[in-house]
């Protein structure tokens, strides 16, 4: 910087090192704004009785936009980002490295102030303006100048002020009644002007306000001497909320909301404000509600104006938006909520050697109570699957470990509670009472309101929707979303839910600076302040090859709807119900292969084999632990394994009903309900044929014609992290959220029609998402199963192992089972030559399928080989045990041992392969088939 007429000589001193005064003393003697407005020459301009503006001398300022606070001694420039205290600004302004250098500036200039004798009376006050001190303002002149622009609001334009409002996000204001409420006015230059009545009805002061240009600026030589909207608390009913807000913009809205209910007051200079004795006299016997911004300076002004109203309001709460009122998502509910301090409990301290806590008793210490102590760190407000409220927590820091921990209102229940917690993070509680651990939690929760506020979810998923901060919270506790989204939500799965962290992984690392085109700059256009597309390890044209080959490993039918029902997934929360994605084929088809390589890519998915060994407890864990990201279970084959129950899992799943189950451990009495509302793929060489189940799902048939191993070979050469597409579609989602862009989800009544519908929907983000992020279009449309009756087509679409099994039984002359195991000699297959149908022996014709085909033979008992031949052959049925079956020998029933099924085209069937399959022969020729 270069020197001026108010710069202080150097010092003849060759060491940097102070004299005798401490930093506290320099930081109580010498005035910041002293040293801004004189040594450093910058040009202030007194915005406020305790705060002051001016350009900003570390960038290239035209706009004053550096603000000089007198509370704390503070400055901040919000433009170029810089800003602290005194000795910040004395080592930005003179380019000082190490605080001691800094301290001996500020010594230096210490002295040149007290020099000049201004050290009596000359702090914020002694500020002196542009042209000399300031002039006190004639109250008449103000008045004039107030009416004049109110009355020009009234009589000739309103659009300043619509403007701001719509620059406020405040249109659902009713514009007359603000004005009229308000007192505000647009000056003849086009300035929204606020006036200031104090509790008198006595004009103080105003501020004005150029739309689309920053923020308010005081009038000079009138000091704003009194809260905003002050006036109404004369005439304001004892059991009203008074709710002291920092803005003006805020203190409107909470009028708005508040009107015959409670008022609203503004402090005159945000939460910088130096709180004065006369705005403490005003509140007292009220009710009085703090509603700051939930920043460092509101919580600070939040902690202060409760100190200095506890015992003087009639009562205080103190509640904050998720940033501030205006820009919050349910401010009605923020203004309703916040917190009552409850009164401390001195039965704990810190040990002087700062190595536990103390119990303490009307004579001193009794006993250490921990070998720990901990500092707040945010207060989380835990919610459920629905985002209901539940309970509290606090992250906290141990000393001298960097690593946050949650302490949660049931670690805080007894002295066994606290014990259980501290041994799990290898720390000890040694006390055996409950006094210490009421005094502990008092001492947290005299500090939450306080403290940053986060809100802890037990699921991952979308959680947000609907608000400017939407956000995905990953199943390792990663948040995705712009800044205010990650500083507002943390993951704290719900006792009890499955862990599941290892079952998804979505990629951490950060994009290369060299190399092919990276996802960030491919979003470059959808990137905004916030930051939402923070960029990954892949790069475009590899994101480009693996949404290729997704959508080539088998025909579109089957891709197309897998990657709409995985895409729609990801919103599942959105939606009041959503299908079952069913996925069926034999053996060789290529479904647990191709639903891997999706669910891996798109949801991150880890495991290789998820199968349904677990228990029954667990898989309804599993379903409550997520909304976004999909539950895969494997191997389903109807009948089998004694999970029946998986049916109502399904049905459950459909609309997120709640089970429930018993506690465990030391809360065995307790009940606990887990919604099903994970999104649920289930998949096997049979799916379930409940019709409550097919009208809730949608449902895939693979087929091993169509499988294409190419697509594979090539998409595992790519070697992609885990979750790189579904990455970028969720940062994509949330702008296209946050932009209002996404198309509505479907609301359809028939729950068949629904499902399809979900599909579509989800497709079309998918494509969207190609478009705007890949510039990719898809090679075809989407493809959706038909209905069941429609997908049967002609017999014969695919070879199965049992289909050829059917024809070497009926090849056989006598369609005699003969191997000398526990069959021999029974009947295997036969034909009714009326109807035309086989009758196929079910218990002999799996023993003759698996011993001729063995691996290749899906389903491990002959249930499964009759579930399998009736998706095979339409309109195949078991018979009854009473029913007579037309057998050559005779009529014949079904019996225990016996179980026949009819399937009632497979002659005709069998005719046509084997036609097909015949060699040409000379005309004549009869078919005689091999014994």
């Amino acid at each position: 910087m270069k020197d001026s007429e108010h710069e202080v000589p150097p010092s003849s001193e060759q060491s940097p090192r102070s004299g005798n005064l401490d930093k506290e003393e320099i930081r109580r003697r010498l005035p910041l704004e002293w040293v801004a407005s004189g040594p450093a020459a910058i040009e202030l301009e007194r915005t406020s009785e305790s705060q002051a503006k001016g350009l900003c001398p570390f960038h290239d300022d035209h706009n004053p936009s550096l603000n000089v606070y007198e509370y704390g001694q503070r400055w901040k420039c919000f433009p170029c980002g810089k800003g602290g205290d005194l000795f910040d600004f004395v080592g930005e302004i003179w380019e000082l490295d190490g605080f001691s250098h800094k301290l001996a500036k500020a010594e230096e200039l210490l002295r040149a102030f007290e020099a000049k004798g201004r050290a009596d009376g000359c702090r914020w006050q002694g500020l002196v303006d542009r042209d000399g001190p300031s002039t006190p303002v004639d109250i008449e002149v103000l008045t004039q100048e107030v009416g004049r622009a109110v009355a020009h609001s009234l009589r000739e334009t309103t659009e300043p002020l619509r403007d701001l409002l719509e620059e406020k996000g405040l249109v659902d204001i009713d514009l007359r009644w603000l004005q009229n409420h308000w007192r505000l006015g647009v000056t003849p230059s086009g300035d929204v002007l606020a006036s200031h009545w104090n509790s008198e009805g006595t004009l103080v002061s105003y501020k004005t306000r150029t739309p689309g240009k920053g923020g308010w600026f005081a009038k000079k030589g009138a000091p704003l001497r009194c809260l905003y909207g002050e006036w109404q608390l004369p005439n304001l009913p004892d059991h009203f909320d008074v709710v002291l807000c920092e803005g003006e913009t805020d203190t409107w809205l909470a009028s708005w909301l508040l009107r015959g209910r409670g008022i609203a007051l503004g402090l005159p200079a945000g939460a910088n404000s130096r709180i004065r004795d006369e705005w403490v006299e005003v509140l007292a016997g009220r009710n009085v509600v703090l509603c700051f911004d939930n920043d460092l300076p509101g919580r600070s002004a939040a902690r202060e104006w409760h100190r200095r109203l506890d015992g003087v309001a009639r009562s205080v709460r103190v509640t904050f938006p998720e940033t501030d009122l205006v820009e919050s998502h349910e401010p009605m509910k923020i203004l309703e909520g916040g917190f009552v301090v409850p009164p401390h409990q001195p039965f704990i301290e810190i040990a002087g050697n700062r190595s536990g806590y103390m119990e303490m008793g009307k004579n001193g210490p009794i006993a250490a109570v921990s070998n720990f102590i901990f500092a707040p760190v945010r207060f989380i407000e835990l919610v459920d699957a629905q985002g209901h409220r539940r309970s509290w927590a606090i992250e906290v820091l141990f000393e001298g470990d960097p690593t946050p921990h949650i302490l949660a209102e049931d670690d805080l229940s007894g002295p066994k509670s606290i014990n259980r917690w501290a041994t799990s993070r290898q720390r000890t509680w040694y006390g055996s009472s409950q006094r210490p651990v009421d005094a502990l939690a008092s001492l947290l929760l005299n500090e939450a309101p306080f403290l940053p506020r986060v809100t802890g979810v037990p699921v991952a998923g979308l959680w947000g929707e609907g608000t400017p901060h939407p956000a995905y919270v990953l199943p390792d506790g990663t948040v995705l979303g712009d800044s205010k989204a990650r500083a507002r939500w943390v993951y704290d799965p719900a006792w009890g839910h499955a862990n599941i962290e290892n079952r998804f992984q979505f990629p951490r690392r950060k994009a290369s600076s060299t190399g092919s085109h990276t996802i960030q700059e491919a979003n470059e256009k959808l990137r905004d302040a916030a930051g939402l597309h923070i960029g990954g390890p892949v790069s475009v044209d590899e994101l480009r090859q693996a949404v290729a080959l997704l959508l080539a490993m088998n025909e579109p039918m089957v891709t197309t709807t897998v990657a709409g029902w995985l895409t729609a997934a990801l919103q599942r929360k959105g939606l009041r119900s959503f299908p079952i994605l069913l996925v069926s084929g034999l053996p060789g088809s290529g479904k647990s292969e191709t639903l891997l390589k999706f669910m891996q890519l798109l949801h991150g998915f880890t495991e290789s084999a998820p199968t349904l060994e677990s228990t029954m407890h667990a898989i309804r864990q599993f379903q409550g632990s997520s909304n976004a990201f999909a539950m895969w279970w494997d191997e389903y084959r109807q009948g089998t394994r004694g999970y029946e129950f998986i049916d109502q899992v399904i049905r459950d799943t459909w609309d997120g009903t709640t089970s429930h189950r018993g506690g465990m451990g030391e809360k065995v009495s307790d009940i606990h309900g887990v919604p099903q509302i994970a999104p649920l793929v289930i998949s096997g060489e049979a799916v379930s044929q409940a019709n409550s189940v097919y009208q809730r799902s949608v449902q895939v048939r693979m087929r091993r014609e169509t499988k294409n191993q190419q697509a594979f070979e090539d998409l595992s050469a790519l070697d992609l992290p885990l979750g790189a597409i579904g990455e970028s579609l969720m940062r994509w989602l949330l702008q296209a959220e946050i932009e209002g862009r996404l198309p509505p989800p479907p609301d359809v009544k028939d729950r068949k029609a629904h499902g399809r519908a979900v599909v579509e929907w989800g497709w079309d983000l998918f494509t969207r998402w190609m478009d705007e992020v890949l510039d990719l279009a898809p090679p075809h449309g989407l493809v959706l199963p038909e209905e069941e009756a429609e997908t049967h087509e002609a017999l014969g679409v695919e070879f199965t192992v049992l289909q050829e099994a059917i024809l070497e039984a009926m090849q056989r002359p006598d369609c005699v089972y003969r191997s000398g195991g526990p069959f021999d000699g029974e009947t295997v297959l036969w034909v009714d030559t009326h109807t035309d149908a086989a009758y196929v022996r079910l218990a002999v014709f799996h023993d003759l399928a698996k011993r001729q085909y063995g691996s290749e033979l899906a389903g491990k008992n002959s249930r499964s080989t009759g579930q399998n031949l009736r998706d095979g052959f339409p309109g195949a049925d078991k018979i009854s045990a009473r029913e007579p079956v037309t057998h050559p020998d005779g009529l014949v029933r079904a019996g225990k041992q016996r179980k026949v099924l009819m399937l009632p085209t497979a002659v005709s069937w069998a005719h046509e392969t084997a036609a097909q399959e015949a060699p040409e022969l000379p005309p004549g020729t009869p078919m005689s088939p091999e014994p």
